[in-house]
Parts: C-alpha cells; structure tokens; sequence
C-alpha cells in the first residue's frame, strides 16, 4: 500500500533537461519556494547537481532534470522515457521509472548517501525487495551491458554487491553469480562487516573513498569532480547553507 511506506519528499523527473527555467516559474505559481541557492546561473549549475529543492510549509519537492550527474555517467533519459509505465495512485495516473531504472537509481543513491555518511538500512531494504521481485526473470547479461554503455556498470555492481553482504549465502542466486562474474571491476576492499559503511559519518574518508571508486575511470578524477562540484552541491542541497540563506 503507498500510505505504507515513509516518504520524505516528492521527486518529479522533468522529460526536456531544458525546461528547468520553466519548470521552475510552474512551482513557485504553485506556492513552492525554491530552497536551493542557485550559484551562476541555473545552465552552470545543472552541469554539476541534478535537482533543485523547492519547499511549500511541510512539503518538499525536488525538481530533477537527471537521475544523476557526474562526468563519467551517460545515462539514456530517452530510454528512462521511453520504459516508463503508468501507475495509478489515488485520483491520478503518473509515469514512474520502470523497474530497471528504478534499481539502477536506488544503487546510485545508495552510494551517493554512503560517501555523505547517510547510508540507512533502509536503502538497502529498498534495493532487496526490488531484487527479490525481478531476480528470477530479468536477462542480467543485457541488464549490465546497458549499465557499461551508461557508465554505471561499476557502481551498479560495487552497490548489488554491498547489498548482497548483507544476506544470507542462499538468497538471490543468479543475481550472486552474475555479480560474482564481475567482481574484477570493484576497486574497494573487501569489509568485514557491511554495517561499518552505514550510519551517521559525514567525515569518513573510508566511506567517502568507497563511494568515489565506484565511478567510471580513475579515483583520482573521481576526487577531482568532487573537489569542482562541491560547492554547486552544497548551494543546491545543504540544509545549514539553505538556513543562512533564507534568514539573509
């Protein structure tokens, strides 16, 4: 049931990466205020995040152009569209990710919360039950070919990976051997314990470092992207920089 599950904000995907302006003058007309501190210019900025955040009283909404952005991603928003279904929530029909896309975003953000030190089990929850769901009918060969033309592959593989440290050796068996066929692309090492990289730790360097290596090319230009975009990051999506600004 949808009233089952938390849910902290609304996220709504826009179809033309363009229409941000746009987008933009449509929320604010309906009573949203944008909570996220623009630096430059809004074309400047979406090279580096991928949402802004908008709040109206105890309502948030992210407006996303992007499942993610980082440089190394290439990540097929025409196929995103074109795989979309239909669901029917109460008194409306709105298109949501195929199941696909709906893994590919939460193994993304999963290591996006575990290098800010957000990670929850939660997340990984989410990730199990949609395993759980496509594991035993999904062709896991085409599923990562798809991710290597995209530029996810490693993180997909590092994230399902993490995922499965958590379960019992019996659970998800054709999932544990394609993932097993791919370990050569994880660059972190092996922990002894798969809860160290969850809970609270914004200032782990093991965790930010775990989370940098699974990105396509050398860590080194992984560091470098994240050293450029963080203040586009902290402008779009830090709480205490939002705070100072509205009381300004």
């Amino acid at each position: 049931h949808i009233g089952w599950r938390s849910t902290g904000d609304i996220d709504l995907l826009l179809r033309e990466p363009g229409c941000i302006r746009r987008s933009h003058e449509l929320a604010e007309s309906c009573g949203f205020r944008r909570q996220s501190f623009v630096l430059g210019n809004e074309r400047l900025m979406s090279r580096f995040i991928h949402h802004f955040e908008y709040r109206k009283g105890d309502l948030r909404l992210d407006l996303h152009w992007a499942l993610r952005c980082h440089w190394s991603l290439h990540i097929d928003h025409d196929r995103v569209w074109r795989t979309a279904f239909a669901l029917n929530a109460p008194r409306t029909e709105t298109l949501v990710p195929s199941d696909e896309y709906a893994l590919v975003l939460h193994l993304i953000g999963l290591l996006d919360d575990i290098q800010c030190g957000r990670g929850a089990l939660r997340s990984v929850i989410d990730v199990y039950y949609l395993l759980r769901k496509v594991e035993g009918h999904w062709d896991w060969d085409a599923f990562f070919v798809a991710r290597g033309e995209e530029g996810t592959e490693r993180a997909t593989v590092q994230a399902l990976d993490l995922v499965l440290d958590f379960l019992s050796p019996e659970e998800l068996p054709l999932l544990r051997n394609e993932v097993g066929r791919r370990r050569h692309l994880l660059r972190s090492r092996k922990l002894a314990s798969p809860f160290e990289l969850l809970g609270r730790g914004a200032l782990s360097v093991n965790r930010k470092l775990w989370g940098l290596a699974a990105y396509e090319g050398s860590l080194a230009s992984s560091i470098a992207w994240w050293g450029v975009s963080l203040p586009f990051r902290m402008a779009a999506c830090s709480p205490l920089l939002q705070s100072l600004l509205s009381r300004s």
